[in-house]
């Protein structure tokens, strides 16, 4: 059943990747394959890959690395100068922590509530504290009112 499962999101990732590519090549170098093309190259990109030998895939896995590492972070002080909702971000997060939860860390998914708790709590509690941080750098004000309660806040406004 896994091995069925894991098939199927192998093809639909190919799809989206597919879908999701097609505009970038439309915009960035005038071409206009369709989607299924897009995503078949792609998956005989991953099979060629996937024959080679190790050490070419770990340098390719650390150049990719790197990149990723990159555009996260230059994600990260994009949000710092134009901050998000932190309410719909932080729902966001926590959704996508707890659907991966059991993936992430190799949790039996058979009984739910022996995990999903400790999840839950443990990821809001990282997210809160990242999100302390990004709150102090970016809106100090408003850090210093934290805990002090909605009467402080609003004085401050002068409401």
């Amino acid at each position: 059943m896994a091995l069925i499962a894991y098939n199927a999101l192998q093809v639909g990732l190919y799809g989206a990747f597919g879908t999701a590519a097609t505009p970038l090549l439309e915009r960035w170098l005038g071409l206009t394959p369709p989607w299924w093309l897009v995503a078949l190259v792609a998956w005989a990109l991953v099979a060629v890959l996937g024959l080679m030998r190790v050490d070419v895939n770990g340098r390719l896995l650390a150049v990719l690395l790197t990149a990723e590492v990159a555009v996260i972070l230059l994600f990260d002080f994009a949000d710092l100068a134009h901050p998000v909702p932190a309410a719909l971000a932080l729902a966001v997060m926590v959704w996508l922590a707890v659907t991966n939860f059991a993936a992430l860390f190799n949790v039996p998914e058979s009984d739910p509530l022996t995990w999903i708790l400790p999840g839950v709590y443990g990821v809001a509690a990282v997210i809160g504290v990242i999100w302390a941080f990004i709150l102090r750098a970016g809106q100090p004000a408003v850090y210093s009112l934290v805990g002090m309660g909605a009467k402080a806040a609003t004085a401050q406004d002068g409401s």
